[in-house]
This record gives structure tokens, C-alpha cells and sequence, in this order.
């Protein structure tokens, strides 16, 4: 009888220690793991939210904080962090999510695995509010705020994957709100260098915001990636070294257009109509120059013009094989419209992308056939490179929305700081210098920078509308 008692006893205590085993993950390295779907982890929102006053996305993962209380007072605080961080709670989360429906999870093409790091942070700071001026019957979340969130939407994307693909890493995401104001994006940068865990930036504003963070993260040697500002030399003289931007500046438009119009349209009488603002009159030296003898007319029509007749009688009168507008999208609804409506039925580009309330609002009958370029890459990446329908596929699962302009390149801005830590680069100033000196392939591109930190041979891309949804043309180099 003693001696069953005892097998019994035996027998519980190794069944209670099986069952209390903390679930640890086998071969890091593998590019295959156990997970709950092919979708973000729910540590984050399952709908990319874009609604006016949405709270920023930030990370639900706890970030020790610097106490006093090192043995060692000459540590940092971010070596304290790390030291006092091993991301075991994280991989044993994470792990349990990913074995609980037994399907298979495969990282999209660029994710690295077999990553081991302690708590590390991407912040995505960007114009995440309404702007202050909207067009009269906006829908509540303008193109701005649209854009931002794609963003952010993406990075947050490729910061899921990678944590569902190495276990053994506690990567977060913060993605505080720049409000639509330098000043505001001048305080948020301040309080991104001062989180110990923040590795590296992706900026998800235009460039006024950026130039205001860009001397605070240079200070602090915070490498960061801009997937939105265009301005032209933003960046001349390497005036920052942690700059990086992984999109072409908006004198792209005017080398690649001239280009189309030649070689794919064969047009042979173009008038170009600028809006004297902005980028346009650069722009529109670029466009003249490219042009030459086609070029049948030049126009200057400022954006507060409401009456077109002006136009449609220069247009009649010039009778040219394309019109190509190099203004602001907003205004050029209403002045499309009025072209349309003047009787002219061919070819109209514009310089960009025209996802705008004001284009929406005021030209919806009137975008089929549209032509414009963007240098963003489609939904689904460039067809030359790898991992773009992945991509596409992942994103729309996450948030039930298409990954349309400059998500792609948020994307593959978040895969060039997944490299660096792959490549063992766990401090800001190590990531700053691998990301300004990373080469190597993208879901929209070949990524490389140039001395001032611009992306080197960007493709441009020409879309036309139709049915209401751009469908890729071809690309220009």
C-alpha cells in the first residue's frame, strides 16, 4: 500500500510540471512558425483606424523603465532597459497565440527570422488628426490623414510579422500624432530620442514636419525613413546624416512625365497648365526643358480661379494631344471638370496622385481616363520585385483596406530597420549608419541612398483610372 501511495504522489507532481512547463519555441531560424493567421498579432487593432481623432497605434508591450536602481550607475538607461528586458514573457505570448488554430504562418518575403533581441521600438510618428483646413463636404479622414495611417498601418504590419516570426524578439511600435504641426512634431521627436528602446524612425508626415524632427533625431543619432516628403532637396549637403528618404522628391514628376509623353503617348503637341504655387514652377522648368518644340503652350492658372473659359479656349485653340497639369491635385478637380466640360476629350496627366477630398469632391465624374504618375509603387508592390502581392494580401486581411500610395514604401522603410536588427544593429547610432549604407531588394524597389540620403534610381510610376481604381500603366526610369 506504501509503496502505491508513493507511485501516486510521483505520478501528480511530474503531471503538474508538464502542465506548468512554460511553452518554449524550437529552431528560431525558421522561416515557418505556428501561428493564428496570416494577419497582425493582437497586440495591435485589427483595422488600420483612420477616423478623425483616432487614438495613435501604440504598443500594448510593457517598457521597463530606468529606476536608479542599476548596480552598475555608469549603465544607460537604454542598456538597463535591455538588460532587464529578455522578451522571454513576449516569446512565450506570442508563441501561445501563434499554436492555438495550428495553422501555418509564413513570413512575407523580407521578413528576416531567426532573430533573438531584447525590447526594441519603431516610432511612427505622423499627421494622424484632421488638418485644420478642410474642403466643404470632406468625408471625415482627408487624403493627409489617409496617408499617414497607411503608413503607420504598414510598418505596424511588418512589426507583427517579424514578432510572430522570431519569438525570441520583443519589437514595438509607438506612433504618436504630429497634429498637423511643426511645432508639435518638434516636442514629439523630443520625447521619441528620450524612449531608451526606440531604434529607429519612420516619419509619416510632409516635409515642413520633417525638417522640424529631423536636428532632433540627428542630435541623438536616431536613424529615420521618409516614405512621404517629396521636397526637392530636402536634405542637400547632407545637412543630416540620419536621413533617409526611401521615395522620389517631387521633381521626379518632371524628368519621368516628358518621358511618358514621348515614348508612351507619342504626343506631339502638349500644353502644360501650372498653378504658380508650390513645387509647379520648378517643375514646370523641368517639363520645358524635357518638351522642347512639343510643347504647344504654357499656362499659369492660380488656384482660386473659378472661371475655365480662358482655358478651354486656349485648349481649343492650341488643339493639343495631351493636357498635363503639374498643380496641386486638390484644385485640379475643379479645373478637369471644366476642361471636360469645355469639350475636350484627350489625354489629361496629371504630375500625382489624385486621391484628394477636394479632387474627389469636385471632379468624381470626371476621373475615369485620367492619367497620372506617382512615385509610389501599386498595392501590390512593383511587379519586378518580390513580396508585393504578399504584401497586399497581408494588409488587406489586417485592415480590409487596399495598401494604396506609399504603403508599399512604408513597408519596405520598416524592412530595412528589420534588417538592421537581423544584422545585429540593437542601438540607434549602429541602425542609423547600416540603414544611410543598406543595399539590397524591396517589395517597390532596389534600395540604396546617395550621399544625402535620397533614394537612389526610383522608378516612377504612370496609373489610369478606370472604373474609379488607378490601374497600372507602366513604370519610368
Amino acid at each position: 500500500m506504501l509503496l502505491g501511495v508513493i507511485a501516486a504522489v510521483t505520478a501528480i507532481l511530474i503531471g503538474t510540471l508538464v502542465v506548468t512547463k512554460q511553452w518554449r519555441p524550437t529552431a528560431a531560424g525558421s522561416a515557418t512558425v505556428e501561428a493564428a493567421s496570416n494577419q497582425p498579432s493582437t497586440n495591435g487593432p485589427s483595422t488600420g483606424s483612420s477616423e478623425p481623432g483616432a487614438s495613435p497605434m501604440t504598443s500594448t508591450t510593457a517598457v521597463p523603465t530606468d529606476s536608479g536602481s542599476s548596480s552598475n550607475p555608469q549603465i544607460s538607461s537604454r542598456e538597463q532597459v535591455l538588460q532587464t528586458s529578455s522578451g522571454e514573457a513576449r516569446s512565450g505570448e506570442t508563441s501561445s497565440d501563434a499554436s492555438s488554430s495550428g495553422e501555418r504562418f509564413v513570413p512575407i518575403p523580407g521578413i528576416p527570422t531567426g532573430v533573438s533581441c531584447a525590447i526594441e521600438t519603431i516610432a511612427v510618428p505622423g499627421m494622424y488628426t484632421n488638418p485644420p483646413e478642410l474642403p466643404e463636404g470632406a468625408p471625415p479622414a482627408t487624403r493627409d490623414d489617409k496617408l499617414a495611417a497607411r503608413v503607420r498601418d504598414a510598418v505596424k504590419l511588418a512589426v507583427d510579422q517579424f514578432n510572430l516570426a522570431n519569438p525570441q524578439c520583443t519589437l514595438t511600435m509607438t506612433a504618436p500624432d504630429t497634429e498637423h504641426s511643426d511645432e508639435v512634431a518638434g516636442a514629439v521627436a523630443q520625447n521619441i530620442v528620450a524612449d531608451p528602446t526606440v531604434l529607429a524612425s519612420v516619419i509619416a508626415s510632409y516635409s515642413t514636419e520633417v525638417a522640424a524632427m529631423a536636428p532632433i533625431f540627428q542630435k541623438a543619432d536616431v536613424g529615420f525613413l521618409v516614405p512621404l516628403s517629396k521636397t526637392p532637396r530636402v536634405n542637400q549637403g547632407n545637412t543630416w546624416s540620419t536621413y533617409n528618404r526611401v521615395t522620389g522628391d517631387d521633381e521626379t514628376a518632371g524628368r519621368a512625365v516628358p518621358k511618358y509623353l514621348e515614348n508612351n503617348l507619342h504626343a506631339q503637341r502638349v500644353l502644360l497648365i501650372g498653378d504658380g504655387q508650390g513645387v509647379s514652377p520648378g517643375i514646370d522648368k523641368l517639363i520645358v526643358a524635357a518638351l522642347g518644340d512639343k510643347l504647344v503652350g504654357q499656362l499659369v492658372v492660380p488656384r482660386t480661379t473659378r472661371d475655365f473659359s480662358d482655358v478651354t479656349q486656349q485648349i481649343a485653340t492650341k488643339k493639343p494631344d495631351a493636357v498635363l497639369f503639374s498643380g496641386d491635385p486638390r484644385f485640379a478637380g475643379t479645373m478637369v471638370a471644366s476642361i471636360r466640360k469645355g469639350g475636350y476629350t484627350g489625354t489629361i496627366v496629371l504630375k500625382e496622385s489624385f486621391y484628394e477630398a477636394g479632387f474627389l469632391i469636385t471632379a468624381p465624374d470626371y476621373a475615369d481616363g485620367l492619367v497620372f504618375g506617382c512615385t509610389c509603387a501599386p498595392p501590390d508592390g512593383n511587379p519586378e520585385m518580390r513580396g508585393g502581392k504578399e504584401f497586399r494580401a497581408a494588409f488587406l486581411k489586417a485592415y480590409s483596406e487596399e495598401p494604396t500610395d506609399y504603403a508599399a514604401e512604408a513597408f519596405d522603410a520598416a524592412l530595412i530597420v528589420l534588417d538592421g536588427l537581423a544584422a545585429g544593429k540593437n542601438n540607434p547610432a549602429d541602425m542609423a549608419t547600416y540603414i544611410r549604407h543598406f543595399s539590397g531588394p524591396g517589395i517597390t524597389k532596389d534600395i540604396s541612398f546617395d550621399g544625402d540620403g535620397e533614394i537612389a534610381g526610383e522608378p516612377f510610376y504612370i496609373y489610369t483610372m478606370k472604373s474609379g481604381k488607378p490601374e497600372l500603366t507602366t513604370s519610368i526610369r
